[in-house]
Protein backbone atom coordinates (compact mmCIF):
# COMPACT_ATOMS: atom_id res chain seq x y z
CA UNK A 1 0.00 0.00 0.00
CA UNK A 2 3.04 2.50 0.33
CA UNK A 3 3.08 2.81 -3.65
CA UNK A 4 -0.57 3.33 -3.70
CA UNK A 5 0.59 6.33 -1.59
CA UNK A 6 3.27 7.01 -3.52
CA UNK A 7 1.25 7.21 -6.52
CA UNK A 8 -1.76 9.19 -4.73
CA UNK A 9 0.86 11.84 -4.23
CA UNK A 10 2.43 11.92 -7.84
CA UNK A 11 -1.40 12.26 -8.64
CA UNK A 12 -2.43 15.35 -6.47
CA UNK A 13 1.31 16.73 -7.90
CA UNK A 14 0.08 16.35 -11.24
CA UNK A 15 -3.19 18.15 -10.59
CA UNK A 16 -1.61 21.76 -10.15
CA UNK A 17 -1.60 21.94 -13.84
CA UNK A 18 -4.95 20.22 -14.66
CA UNK A 19 -7.10 23.36 -13.57
CA UNK A 20 -8.62 23.85 -17.16
CA UNK A 21 -10.23 20.53 -16.69
CA UNK A 22 -12.54 22.77 -14.05
CA UNK A 23 -13.92 24.33 -17.08
CA UNK A 24 -14.22 21.13 -19.57
CA UNK A 25 -16.18 19.26 -17.44
CA UNK A 26 -18.48 22.38 -16.77
CA UNK A 27 -18.87 22.18 -20.70
CA UNK A 28 -20.60 18.83 -20.11
CA UNK A 29 -22.97 19.70 -17.67
CA UNK A 30 -26.88 18.99 -18.84
CA UNK A 31 -28.50 20.16 -15.92
CA UNK A 32 -27.83 22.22 -12.28
CA UNK A 33 -28.94 21.26 -9.48
CA UNK A 34 -27.99 22.82 -5.45
CA UNK A 35 -27.31 21.17 -2.69
CA UNK A 36 -26.91 22.54 1.39
CA UNK A 37 -23.68 20.62 1.69
CA UNK A 38 -21.45 17.43 -0.26
CA UNK A 39 -23.83 15.54 -2.18
CA UNK A 40 -21.93 13.01 -4.28
CA UNK A 41 -19.04 10.96 -2.65
CA UNK A 42 -17.39 8.57 -5.17
CA UNK A 43 -17.00 5.67 -2.43
CA UNK A 44 -20.89 5.24 -3.03
CA UNK A 45 -20.16 4.87 -6.96
CA UNK A 46 -20.95 2.24 -8.63
CA UNK A 47 -21.49 1.10 -12.77
CA UNK A 48 -25.31 1.28 -11.49
CA UNK A 49 -26.03 4.31 -10.18
CA UNK A 50 -24.43 7.29 -8.15
CA UNK A 51 -26.71 8.18 -5.26
CA UNK A 52 -26.24 11.55 -3.60
CA UNK A 53 -25.89 11.75 0.02
CA UNK A 54 -28.62 13.94 0.51
CA UNK A 55 -31.44 16.15 -1.00
CA UNK A 56 -30.82 18.12 -3.95
CA UNK A 57 -32.35 21.66 -4.98
CA UNK A 58 -33.51 22.79 -8.87
CA UNK A 59 -32.99 25.82 -7.46
CA UNK A 60 -32.14 27.96 -5.29
CA UNK A 61 -35.26 29.55 -4.40
CA UNK A 62 -35.56 31.32 -0.60
CA UNK A 63 -31.48 29.67 -0.08
CA UNK A 64 -29.64 32.96 -1.91
CA UNK A 65 -28.03 34.08 1.51
CA UNK A 66 -26.67 30.38 1.69
CA UNK A 67 -23.52 29.47 1.01
CA UNK A 68 -24.55 26.54 -1.26
CA UNK A 69 -23.32 23.82 -3.21
CA UNK A 70 -23.70 23.84 -6.71
CA UNK A 71 -23.46 20.56 -9.25
CA UNK A 72 -23.46 20.41 -13.13
CA UNK A 73 -25.05 16.78 -14.45
CA UNK A 74 -23.75 15.12 -17.53
CA UNK A 75 -26.09 13.24 -19.94
CA UNK A 76 -25.74 9.92 -17.67
CA UNK A 77 -27.38 12.15 -14.22
CA UNK A 78 -23.82 11.65 -13.14
CA UNK A 79 -21.62 15.06 -10.93
CA UNK A 80 -19.74 15.98 -13.78
CA UNK A 81 -18.21 19.39 -11.91
CA UNK A 82 -18.75 21.06 -8.54
CA UNK A 83 -18.59 24.53 -7.11
CA UNK A 84 -19.29 26.46 -3.71
CA UNK A 85 -17.61 29.41 -1.81
CA UNK A 86 -17.49 30.52 1.64
CA UNK A 87 -19.02 33.92 1.59
CA UNK A 88 -17.26 35.06 5.31
CA UNK A 89 -14.28 34.42 4.16
CA UNK A 90 -14.53 35.02 0.52
CA UNK A 91 -12.86 31.44 -0.79
CA UNK A 92 -14.04 29.41 -3.72
CA UNK A 93 -13.35 26.07 -4.13
CA UNK A 94 -14.63 23.97 -7.28
CA UNK A 95 -13.60 20.28 -8.71
CA UNK A 96 -14.41 17.71 -11.53
CA UNK A 97 -15.46 14.56 -11.75
CA UNK A 98 -14.28 11.39 -14.05
CA UNK A 99 -15.17 8.55 -15.15
CA UNK A 100 -13.57 5.33 -16.92
CA UNK A 101 -13.92 1.66 -16.73
CA UNK A 102 -10.86 1.42 -14.37
CA UNK A 103 -10.99 4.65 -12.89
CA UNK A 104 -13.39 7.07 -11.26
CA UNK A 105 -11.73 10.15 -10.02
CA UNK A 106 -13.04 13.51 -8.24
CA UNK A 107 -10.73 16.44 -7.98
CA UNK A 108 -11.35 19.89 -6.40
CA UNK A 109 -8.83 22.95 -6.18
CA UNK A 110 -8.75 26.22 -4.13
CA UNK A 111 -9.74 28.75 -6.68
CA UNK A 112 -7.55 31.24 -4.81
CA UNK A 113 -4.62 29.44 -4.17
CA UNK A 114 -4.52 27.26 -6.80
CA UNK A 115 -3.63 24.41 -4.76
CA UNK A 116 -5.46 20.55 -5.41
CA UNK A 117 -7.54 20.23 -2.08
CA UNK A 118 -8.72 16.90 -2.69
CA UNK A 119 -7.72 13.97 -4.98
CA UNK A 120 -9.84 10.90 -4.50
CA UNK A 121 -9.48 8.08 -6.61
CA UNK A 122 -11.43 4.59 -7.33
CA UNK A 123 -10.27 1.86 -8.95
CA UNK A 124 -12.18 -0.99 -10.65
CA UNK A 125 -11.13 -4.44 -12.24
CA UNK A 126 -14.00 -6.06 -14.09
CA UNK A 127 -16.58 -3.69 -11.99
CA UNK A 128 -15.31 -4.71 -8.76
CA UNK A 129 -14.02 -1.48 -6.91
CA UNK A 130 -9.94 -2.75 -5.67
CA UNK A 131 -8.60 0.45 -4.33
CA UNK A 132 -9.33 3.72 -2.74
CA UNK A 133 -7.07 6.46 -2.30
CA UNK A 134 -8.55 9.94 -0.75
CA UNK A 135 -6.01 12.85 0.24
CA UNK A 136 -7.03 15.94 1.61
CA UNK A 137 -5.49 19.06 2.52
CA UNK A 138 -5.71 20.58 5.59
CA UNK A 139 -7.89 23.50 5.48
CA UNK A 140 -9.25 22.56 1.83
CA UNK A 141 -5.88 24.27 0.57
CA UNK A 142 -7.06 27.86 1.67
CA UNK A 143 -3.73 28.93 3.58
CA UNK A 144 -3.17 32.63 2.08
CA UNK A 145 0.79 31.68 2.17
CA UNK A 146 0.15 29.27 -0.54
CA UNK A 147 -0.60 32.08 -2.96
CA UNK A 148 3.38 33.72 -2.70
CA UNK A 149 4.83 30.56 -2.91
CA UNK A 150 5.90 28.30 -5.64
CA UNK A 151 4.02 24.87 -6.97
CA UNK A 152 7.30 22.70 -6.11
CA UNK A 153 7.63 24.26 -2.51
CA UNK A 154 3.90 24.26 -1.56
CA UNK A 155 4.27 20.40 -2.51
CA UNK A 156 7.40 19.71 -0.66
CA UNK A 157 5.98 21.93 2.41
CA UNK A 158 2.86 19.46 2.47
CA UNK A 159 4.45 16.29 2.05
CA UNK A 160 6.96 16.90 4.60
CA UNK A 161 4.31 17.76 7.10
CA UNK A 162 1.71 14.78 8.13
CA UNK A 163 -0.42 17.40 9.90
CA UNK A 164 -0.87 19.16 6.77
CA UNK A 165 -3.01 16.63 5.28
CA UNK A 166 -5.56 13.58 5.96
CA UNK A 167 -4.82 10.40 3.76
CA UNK A 168 -6.38 6.90 3.54
CA UNK A 169 -5.78 4.30 0.90
CA UNK A 170 -7.80 1.48 0.94
CA UNK A 171 -7.73 -1.96 -0.61
CA UNK A 172 -10.60 -4.53 -1.33
CA UNK A 173 -10.55 -8.18 -1.53
CA UNK A 174 -13.36 -10.37 -2.75
CA UNK A 175 -14.11 -13.94 -1.37
CA UNK A 176 -14.66 -17.16 -4.53
CA UNK A 177 -18.34 -16.07 -4.50
CA UNK A 178 -16.85 -12.40 -5.66
CA UNK A 179 -18.44 -11.24 -2.39
CA UNK A 180 -16.16 -8.24 -0.77
CA UNK A 181 -14.78 -9.88 2.34
CA UNK A 182 -12.28 -7.64 3.74
CA UNK A 183 -10.50 -4.26 3.29
CA UNK A 184 -6.92 -3.19 4.23
CA UNK A 185 -6.14 0.82 5.13
CA UNK A 186 -3.76 3.06 5.82
CA UNK A 187 -4.08 6.09 7.33
CA UNK A 188 -2.53 9.25 8.12
CA UNK A 189 -4.07 11.87 9.98
CA UNK A 190 -2.90 15.56 11.97
CA UNK A 191 -2.53 14.10 15.43
CA UNK A 192 -2.84 10.25 15.15
CA UNK A 193 0.15 10.23 12.07
CA UNK A 194 0.09 7.07 10.42
CA UNK A 195 -1.99 3.78 11.31
CA UNK A 196 -3.49 0.81 9.41
CA UNK A 197 -6.54 -0.71 9.63
CA UNK A 198 -8.76 -3.82 8.20
CA UNK A 199 -12.55 -3.96 8.01
CA UNK A 200 -14.60 -7.08 7.82
CA UNK A 201 -17.88 -8.17 5.83
CA UNK A 202 -20.53 -10.05 6.85
CA UNK A 203 -23.87 -10.90 5.07
CA UNK A 204 -27.69 -11.45 6.66
CA UNK A 205 -29.36 -14.67 5.22
CA UNK A 206 -30.37 -12.70 1.75
CA UNK A 207 -26.69 -12.02 0.86
CA UNK A 208 -27.21 -8.10 1.32
CA UNK A 209 -24.36 -6.68 3.16
CA UNK A 210 -25.43 -6.71 7.21
CA UNK A 211 -22.47 -5.39 9.09
CA UNK A 212 -19.08 -3.82 8.87
CA UNK A 213 -16.84 -3.89 11.38
CA UNK A 214 -13.38 -1.76 11.55
CA UNK A 215 -10.40 -3.41 13.50
CA UNK A 216 -7.34 -1.63 14.72
CA UNK A 217 -3.83 -1.89 15.55
CA UNK A 218 -3.97 -1.75 19.43
CA UNK A 219 -6.61 -5.04 18.73
CA UNK A 220 -10.09 -2.93 19.27
CA UNK A 221 -12.66 -2.86 16.77
CA UNK A 222 -15.95 -1.23 16.47
CA UNK A 223 -19.47 -1.49 13.49
CA UNK A 224 -18.49 0.85 11.23
CA UNK A 225 -21.61 0.22 9.39
CA UNK A 226 -24.82 -1.98 10.57
CA UNK A 227 -27.29 -2.64 8.01
CA UNK A 228 -30.75 -0.36 8.76
CA UNK A 229 -33.23 -1.73 10.88
CA UNK A 230 -36.78 -0.93 9.18
CA UNK A 231 -38.49 -0.89 12.22
CA UNK A 232 -36.87 2.01 12.92
CA UNK A 233 -37.32 5.59 12.70
CA UNK A 234 -34.39 8.32 12.26
CA UNK A 235 -36.24 9.63 15.65
CA UNK A 236 -36.62 6.04 16.84
CA UNK A 237 -32.29 5.71 16.48
CA UNK A 238 -31.81 8.64 17.92
CA UNK A 239 -34.24 8.10 20.79
CA UNK A 240 -32.21 4.42 21.41
CA UNK A 241 -28.66 5.98 21.80
CA UNK A 242 -29.62 9.12 23.49
CA UNK A 243 -31.27 6.18 26.17
CA UNK A 244 -28.01 3.99 25.78
CA UNK A 245 -25.88 6.60 26.20
CA UNK A 246 -27.51 7.88 29.60
CA UNK A 247 -27.48 4.71 31.06
CA UNK A 248 -24.00 3.88 29.73
CA UNK A 249 -22.75 7.33 31.24
CA UNK A 250 -24.35 6.06 34.69
CA UNK A 251 -22.36 3.23 34.67
CA UNK A 252 -19.36 4.53 33.50
CA UNK A 253 -19.65 6.95 36.53
CA UNK A 254 -20.39 4.10 38.99
CA UNK A 255 -17.27 2.72 38.49
CA UNK A 256 -15.10 6.04 39.27
CA UNK A 257 -16.15 5.46 43.59
CA UNK A 258 -17.27 8.95 43.93
CA UNK A 259 -17.67 9.71 47.20
CA UNK A 260 -19.25 13.48 46.65
CA UNK A 261 -21.92 14.41 44.56
CA UNK A 262 -21.73 15.73 41.80
CA UNK A 263 -22.60 19.04 40.37
CA UNK A 264 -21.57 19.40 36.58
CA UNK A 265 -21.41 16.47 34.36
CA UNK A 266 -20.28 17.27 30.98
CA UNK A 267 -20.63 14.83 27.96
CA UNK A 268 -17.74 16.67 25.12
CA UNK A 269 -18.10 15.81 21.73
CA UNK A 270 -16.73 16.78 18.59
CA UNK A 271 -19.00 17.62 16.06
CA UNK A 272 -18.98 16.33 12.72
CA UNK A 273 -16.53 13.97 14.01
CA UNK A 274 -17.14 11.55 16.89
CA UNK A 275 -20.93 11.60 19.27
CA UNK A 276 -19.65 8.87 21.04
CA UNK A 277 -18.88 11.19 24.39
CA UNK A 278 -16.18 11.34 27.11
CA UNK A 279 -17.22 12.19 30.43
CA UNK A 280 -16.05 14.63 32.62
CA UNK A 281 -17.50 15.64 35.81
CA UNK A 282 -17.36 18.54 39.04
CA UNK A 283 -18.31 18.32 42.31
CA UNK A 284 -19.93 20.72 44.31
CA UNK A 285 -16.75 21.93 46.41
CA UNK A 286 -14.69 21.81 43.51
CA UNK A 287 -17.36 24.63 42.03
CA UNK A 288 -17.28 26.23 45.73
CA UNK A 289 -13.29 26.32 45.59
CA UNK A 290 -13.46 27.96 41.64
CA UNK A 291 -15.31 30.50 42.80
CA UNK A 292 -13.96 31.40 45.55
CA UNK A 293 -11.23 31.68 43.42
CA UNK A 294 -12.89 33.60 40.43
CA UNK A 295 -12.29 30.73 38.15
CA UNK A 296 -14.14 29.79 34.77
CA UNK A 297 -16.55 27.12 36.51
CA UNK A 298 -17.55 25.21 33.37
CA UNK A 299 -14.05 24.00 31.94
CA UNK A 300 -13.46 20.40 33.85
CA UNK A 301 -10.32 18.42 34.46
CA UNK A 302 -9.79 16.88 30.72
CA UNK A 303 -6.60 15.00 32.37
CA UNK A 304 -9.34 12.35 34.00
CA UNK A 305 -11.92 12.20 31.46
CA UNK A 306 -13.81 8.77 31.41
CA UNK A 307 -14.69 6.74 28.22
CA UNK A 308 -18.35 4.98 28.50
CA UNK A 309 -18.55 1.65 27.12
CA UNK A 310 -21.23 1.16 23.82
CA UNK A 311 -20.28 -2.61 23.06
CA UNK A 312 -23.94 -3.32 23.74
CA UNK A 313 -25.31 -0.26 21.55
CA UNK A 314 -22.65 -0.02 18.65
CA UNK A 315 -24.56 -1.25 15.91
CA UNK A 316 -27.27 1.30 15.94
CA UNK A 317 -24.90 4.26 16.82
CA UNK A 318 -23.20 2.91 13.41
CA UNK A 319 -26.74 3.13 11.74
CA UNK A 320 -26.70 7.09 13.53
CA UNK A 321 -23.44 7.73 11.87
CA UNK A 322 -24.95 6.47 8.49
CA UNK A 323 -27.88 8.43 8.49
CA UNK A 324 -25.69 11.51 9.48
CA UNK A 325 -23.63 10.65 6.02
CA UNK A 326 -26.15 9.91 3.84
CA UNK A 327 -28.36 13.28 4.72
CA UNK A 328 -25.26 15.14 5.02
CA UNK A 329 -26.66 16.27 8.50
CA UNK A 330 -24.25 16.22 11.08
CA UNK A 331 -26.67 18.29 13.94
CA UNK A 332 -28.52 14.54 14.18
CA UNK A 333 -25.57 13.35 16.22
CA UNK A 334 -25.88 16.75 18.43
CA UNK A 335 -29.38 15.95 18.78
CA UNK A 336 -28.70 12.76 20.36
CA UNK A 337 -26.38 13.84 22.90
CA UNK A 338 -28.61 17.09 23.75
CA UNK A 339 -31.62 14.41 24.28
CA UNK A 340 -29.17 12.27 26.44
CA UNK A 341 -28.21 14.92 28.27
CA UNK A 342 -31.82 15.92 29.01
CA UNK A 343 -31.85 12.35 30.54
CA UNK A 344 -29.49 12.37 33.07
CA UNK A 345 -31.00 15.81 33.59
CA UNK A 346 -34.86 14.66 34.17
CA UNK A 347 -33.54 11.01 36.42
CA UNK A 348 -30.78 13.10 37.89
CA UNK A 349 -28.64 10.04 37.40
CA UNK A 350 -31.08 7.44 38.12
CA UNK A 351 -30.84 8.16 41.69
CA UNK A 352 -27.68 5.84 41.45
CA UNK A 353 -25.22 8.30 42.29
CA UNK A 354 -25.44 11.40 44.60
CA UNK A 355 -25.84 14.84 42.66
CA UNK A 356 -26.25 18.60 44.28
CA UNK A 357 -29.50 20.00 44.60
CA UNK A 358 -28.76 22.03 41.48
CA UNK A 359 -26.83 19.39 38.99
CA UNK A 360 -26.68 19.74 35.51
CA UNK A 361 -25.75 17.77 32.46
CA UNK A 362 -24.30 19.59 29.55
CA UNK A 363 -23.08 17.99 25.52
CA UNK A 364 -20.85 20.42 23.98
CA UNK A 365 -18.25 20.94 21.83
CA UNK A 366 -16.20 23.98 23.04
CA UNK A 367 -14.39 23.99 19.75
CA UNK A 368 -17.66 26.08 17.69
CA UNK A 369 -20.23 26.58 20.40
CA UNK A 370 -20.80 28.06 24.12
CA UNK A 371 -18.46 30.95 23.25
CA UNK A 372 -21.03 33.39 24.91
CA UNK A 373 -23.17 33.51 27.89
CA UNK A 374 -25.77 33.83 25.75
CA UNK A 375 -24.85 30.79 23.85
CA UNK A 376 -23.91 28.44 26.24
CA UNK A 377 -27.26 29.35 28.29
CA UNK A 378 -29.51 28.15 25.28
CA UNK A 379 -27.30 25.06 25.03
CA UNK A 380 -28.06 24.61 28.83
CA UNK A 381 -31.53 24.88 28.07
CA UNK A 382 -31.88 22.18 25.40
CA UNK A 383 -30.02 20.19 27.86
CA UNK A 384 -33.08 20.31 30.07
CA UNK A 385 -31.35 22.31 32.81
CA UNK A 386 -34.61 24.08 34.24
CA UNK A 387 -34.70 27.90 34.44
CA UNK A 388 -34.47 27.63 38.38
CA UNK A 389 -31.09 26.49 38.14
CA UNK A 390 -30.27 28.74 35.58
CA UNK A 391 -31.50 31.55 38.07
CA UNK A 392 -29.68 30.15 41.31
CA UNK A 393 -26.48 29.72 39.16
CA UNK A 394 -26.82 33.07 38.36
CA UNK A 395 -27.28 34.20 41.83
CA UNK A 396 -24.53 32.47 43.26
CA UNK A 397 -22.17 34.04 40.42
CA UNK A 398 -21.82 30.33 38.29
CA UNK A 399 -23.60 31.44 35.55
CA UNK A 400 -23.05 35.19 34.68
CA UNK A 401 -26.24 36.84 33.74
CA UNK A 402 -26.73 37.39 29.75
CA UNK A 403 -27.38 40.79 27.95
Amino acid sequence: MEQLIEKLFTRWELAFDEIPRLAQQQEQAKTIVYAKGSRFDIDKFDFTHFPSSGPLLTNTGDHLSEDLYEYGLNDADQPCYVKFQHTHNNVHWAGYYSYSPNLVEFVEYCLETGVPSIIHCIEFDNGHKISSQRLAINGRAGNSSFIQQAKSEIIQSIKDDENAFFLTVTVFEYDKTDRLNTSSSIHITPGAGKYMSYDSYTYDEIGQLATIRKHFENGESRIAYSKATKDMTQEDVIEHIATAIARAGIEALQKQNIDEPIALLELSYHYADSYLPILTYQSGTTIETKLQAKEYIFISDYNNFIHIEHTSFEDVFSQLEQLMNDNDDPDLGRIMLLKAASLLNQTKLEGKIKVTDDFAAYAIDWSIEGHSDKDFEEILLQCGVHTDTLHNWKQKGILPTCD
